[in-house]
């Protein structure tokens, strides 16, 4: 993201995003995930 310029602002939400994601489906890796995972979250 950095690379791309992307703000701190938003590189911070995507995070955060990101790691509700992994703890609602209980700490699994997101390879590990598909579809329907997303739909659920």
């Amino acid at each position: 993201m950095r690379l791309k310029h992307f703000s701190l602002k938003i590189e911070k939400s995507y995070v955060h995003y990101i790691r509700g994601f992994i703890l609602v489906h209980n700490k699994r890796h997101p390879q590990d995930m598909g579809a329907d995972e997303i739909r659920a979250y």
